[in-house]
């Protein structure tokens, strides 16, 4: 018997879980560890708002590639209606999908193979014969590999952010949380800092809740999310050419988008041909060229990229035709608490003018934070202490091995932890929405199951000068 720990009840969390479970082995056990109450929720999907939307159509969430309709299918049973493959289900109908499935994969299991865990995991223990992972609540649990599914880190301070001011009761810096909209004044003035999907998510509850004040949002290139068209589309293959340079790359895209523009077609499905190669690409990019995508082309790219529904685009828009909700553009330079009020200096892009927004309460919308060096999860900071998880050259998550194993700090791919969905984000960087984590999640299955087998396919060693040693390890490709 050979027990795999998932660290990270979300959806990359759960959904490894049953596919695990799936493969209907007796020699495997998994254990499931989330600190939040829910399981199958994660971040994503733990908000209670039905106005909260996905941004990807419901005909492609589903949790199996194999059953591209199961979704959609559990919605129709689920309202005892027909549901569209094409509507935008809530993001709180999604959690409550994945806790159904979870829960029948458990039940398959007649509780033998899975066990939920409701702590979290602060701390590995390798002293003993099997490595075992220690609970905040002191509980031990032995395990033969981790996959660390943490998902969503909460957004980091600001800079020019005073620490004390961090700490202040009307700063908040955690959006996803659910109690601070209940202490709002619906007069008051509030800046959100950053202008992405955790932003609208943060303005549609404000607009919800019936608030009456001015709202800005601020962020350096002022962009928002565009629009899904309400009806869907064919996407556009597009072939890549290597070798790959962001010049070449943006030039291809452009020209496609030209193309089918002039005969009536949409940007739209160009940035969805894309998608099917999103992981090669960035593959095939030199880390000079990736540092030039996130310095010039990710706001761009990101926004066409994880739209909005066209409901919520709907209300967006009017938000800001009405006055009520201004998109600012530029970097804050400083902050300052005056009384009730902060007043935050920033300075506009191209200009050397600063500008001042003084608002009652400032809500960090900056979006996930990804620097492991300045993670809030205790597990995170005890590996990154160890030296098992080193940051990537790029400082956008730990360093990940072709088979999606964590690289210590030795250069080192390691044969028991392993990582899933966000974490692994410097390897895949388009490892956020459903499709593609479901994907990764079923070619990490493969090589788990045959790990715990015993009979994992091979090939070139990878090794390690260490001062006079050379440490040697094989490490599983794709």
């Amino acid at each position: 018997m050979k027990t795999i720990a998932i660290v990270g009840a979300g959806f990359s969390g759960t959904a490894l879980a049953i596919q695990l479970l799936r493969q209907r082995s007796e020699r495997l056990r998994v254990l499931l560890f989330e600190r939040r109450p829910e399981f199958g929720r994660g971040l994503a999907y733990s908000g209670h708002n039905p106005r909260h939307l996905l941004n990807v159509r419901a005909g492609r969430m589903s949790a199996f590639s194999d059953k591209p309709a199961h979704f959609v299918e559990w919605l129709s049973k689920r309202y005892w209606d027909r549901a569209d493959p094409n509507e935008f289900a809530s993001r709180y109908d999604f959690g409550a999908y994945l806790e159904d499935i979870l829960k029948q994969a458990a039940s398959g299991s007649g509780g033998r193979r899975l066990s939920l865990i409701n702590d979290e995991v602060v701390a590995i223990d390798e002293t003993e014969p099997m490595r075992v992972a220690v609970t905040q609540a002191g509980s031990r649990y032995p395990f033969d590999y981790m996959v660390l599914a943490t998902g969503n880190e909460t957004p980091s301070v600001p800079p020019h952010f005073p620490k004390s001011l961090a700490a202040h009761p009307y700063y908040i810096g955690d959006p996803w949380s659910s109690h601070w909209i209940d202490l709002l004044d619906r007069e008051e003035r509030i800046l959100i800092l950053g202008t992405g999907l955790t932003t609208v998510d943060v303005v549609i509850s404000l607009l919800d809740r019936g608030h009456r004040g001015p709202i800005v949002a601020l962020s350096r290139h002022g962009l928002l999310p565009r629009i899904h068209k309400p009806d869907s589309w064919m996407a556009i293959p597009l072939s890549l050419e290597h070798p790959l340079t962001m010049r070449s790359l943006t030039r291809r895209i452009r020209a496609a988008i030209a193309e089918q523009e002039n005969q009536g077609g949409d940007w739209r499905c160009v940035i969805d041909g894309v998608r099917p190669h999103a992981h090669d690409a960035w593959q095939g990019l030199s880390i000079e060229e990736r540092a030039r995508f996130l310095r010039h082309i990710r706001p761009w790219w990101d926004v066409h990229r994880h739209r909005m529904a066209p409901e919520i685009g709907r209300r967006i828009e009017k938000a800001i035709d009405s006055g009520q909700l201004a998109i600012g553009v530029g970097h804050i330079t400083s902050i300052e608490q005056d009384g009730g009020l902060f007043e935050v200096t920033y300075q506009k892009r191209h200009e050397k003018a600063s500008s001042v927004i003084s608002a009652e309460r400032v809500i960090n919308a900056l979006g996930i934070g990804f620097d492991i060096t300045k993670s809030k999860i205790p597990l995170i900071q005890h590996l990154v202490r160890r030296g098992l998880l080193v940051p990537d050259e790029l400082g956008i998550g730990p360093k990940i091995a072709r088979d999606d194993a964590l690289i210590d700090k030795y250069g080192v791919a390691s044969d028991w932890l392993f990582g899933a969905g966000l974490i692994t984000r410097s390897r895949y960087w388009e490892i956020v929405a459903v499709p593609d984590i479901r994907l990764q999640i079923e070619q990490l299955v493969g090589r788990l199951f045959a790990f715990s087998a015993g009979s994992p396919e091979r090939k070139d060693p990878q090794t390690v000068l260490i001062g006079n040693n050379v440490r040697t390890r094989s490490i599983i490709y794709r």
